[in-house]
């Protein structure tokens, strides 16, 4: 139940699903947009789902909503792209950043 639960748990293509305004999905945005957002094998997307992606970032940092991007193998552009994406969206300057091969984390807060 996506009204009363601390978690909503659904698959990619129902979240992005959720962006579009199709009479069936759309509601659930109202509610992702309210939950930390977490999503898993982000590097592993085709071009089209990807792109959906970037534009849900976008619209999860409007309203500031936490987004973990777990992935074991994204190149460091694509990585920046999708932090960069929810950056535009929550209104922040982001500086793309390199990572290091022993880097396995990086943060961008709202509050940045």
């Amino acid at each position: 139940d996506a009204i009363t639960s601390k978690y909503l748990v659904c698959t990619i293509d129902q979240m992005l699903m959720g962006i579009f305004n199709d009479g069936r999905a759309v509601f659930r945005l109202h509610y992702l947009t309210r939950q930390v957002n977490i999503i898993d094998e982000c590097h592993s997307l085709d071009g089209r789902l990807e792109a959906l992606l970037l534009k849900y970032l976008e619209i999860l940092g409007r309203f500031k909503t936490p987004v973990i991007l777990l992935s074991a193998t994204i190149n460091t552009d694509r990585m920046n792209e999708m932090m960069r994406a929810w950056a535009t969206g929550a209104g922040i300057k982001y500086t793309d950043a390199q990572l290091a091969a022993n880097d396995q984390i990086l943060l961008i807060s709202a509050n940045d």
